[in-house]
């Protein structure tokens, strides 16, 4: 009988607990359909520097992007002076944002995954791991 009665203690303690559970609810909320508003084109890839539409636009964290990537191509990240852009047959293309056309490309037996350019340096990430650190000319 005590038994029963420290069990039913334990079970009301218990639900009475989860029952004054109280969930956070944010005094304003706002809708991210319009962050990207204004691409007619559906989101294709998408990194943790933007993401590509299909139609060779990009977002990046610094906004809409003013260079089209050409096609098959997706965006990877970019400098003050660069932006770096992949397909999925392994070529990487450095594209000039004053003139926006493709400075330099480099391939590779497998696809970019994700890269970065600091001081004329290219760092990358292939998709059978593969890294390097090769340089700008």
């Amino acid at each position: 009988m005590m038994k029963q009665l420290i069990w039913a203690a334990v079970a009301l303690l218990l639900f009475a607990g989860c029952s004054g559970k109280k969930y956070f609810e944010p005094a304003q909320t706002y809708k991210a359909a319009g962050a990207i508003s204004g691409h007619k084109g559906k989101a294709v890839y998408l990194t943790r520097n933007g993401m590509t539409f299909d139609n060779g636009t990009y977002v990046s964290k610094k906004g809409p992007g003013q260079v089209h990537l050409g096609a098959g191509n997706h965006y990877l990240g970019e400098n003050a002076s660069t932006i770096l852009a992949a397909n999925g047959a392994g070529t990487l293309s450095l594209i000039s944002k004053k003139s926006k056309k493709v400075v330099r490309t480099v391939h590779f037996e497998a696809p970019v995954v994700s890269a970065a350019i600091k001081n004329g340096k290219v760092v990358y990430l292939l998709q059978d791991n593969t890294s390097s650190l090769p340089k700008r000319s």
